[in-house]
């Protein structure tokens, strides 16, 4: 139902309840608390209200740069970021870079020039050499042979006559027999005053031909120093 013309607020309602004057001020207190801002909340809104800085800066409109001057201008940045070397860091290097270059060259040319020596192969140990033993020395006859003797002799009937002798000296070793050879005139020499003084008819009887042998070999060891004669070889014995 719509209320009356002159009731348009319902003013005649007895569920409304007060007069059109009080309701008309319970609207605007209601108004008024709802305006009410924290003023927290109206402190930020007045600072930022009043900062001009954050006003936001209209964009400038961009210029076109064409691709020759964005070089330009990124060619003096590029310059200042090299670092200059000193002059005395740039020699030391080419110094040291020198001095490589020429102990490498020394190298190689010592490679070339004198090749690496293969190791000698390692020689064997000399075993001692077992000398072998000697055997004694054989007992050599070394003979020494007398020129012939004549030796003038007087019989009983007082005739001249002659013994034709002539022997040989067997000797045991070489010194023996390079001193007999060396000695053969003194040995001569005394085989040929033993003869001449024996009696004619001693040396006449050829059964004393032994006797003489050793009467020989005894005259003549008295002339040899380094061994003992022990034979003789009677080669001729003739009484004319």
């Amino acid at each position: 139902m719509v209320p009356d013309g002159d009731d348009p607020l319902g003013a005649a309602n007895p569920l409304g309840g007060g007069s059109q004057e009080e309701k008309a001020r319970l609207d605007e207190r209601n108004l008024d608390e709802s305006d009410e801002v924290p003023r927290a909340l109206q402190k930020v809104e007045l600072d930022l209200d009043d900062a001009p800085f954050l006003e936001e800066e209209e964009d400038e409109p961009e210029e076109d740069i064409s691709a020759e001057e964005a070089l330009a201008q990124a060619a003096p940045a590029e310059k200042k970021r090299v670092i200059a070397v000193p002059a005395w860091l740039t020699k030391k290097f080419l110094f040291f870079a020198a001095g490589g270059l020429a102990l490498l060259l020394a190298a190689i040319l010592a490679i070339v020039l004198w090749p690496e020596k293969t190791p000698e192969p390692d020689e064997p140990a000399e075993q001692p050499i077992k000398e072998a033993e000697k055997p004694a020395p054989e007992a050599v006859d070394l003979n020494v042979t007398f020129d012939p003797f004549w030796i003038e002799l007087i019989d009983k009937d007082g005739k001249v006559r002659f013994l034709h002798l002539q022997f040989t000296i067997v000797a045991t070793n070489k010194l023996a027999e390079g001193e007999i050879s060396a000695k053969t005139f003194q040995l001569r020499d005394a085989v040929y005053y033993y003869v001449k003084n024996k009696e004619f008819a001693f040396l006449a009887d050829t059964e004393n031909l032994e006797t003489l042998k050793s009467d020989i070999l005894s005259v003549l060891n008295k002339f040899v120093a380094h061994d003992n004669i022990e034979t003789i070889l009677i080669d001729k014995y003739l009484v004319q």
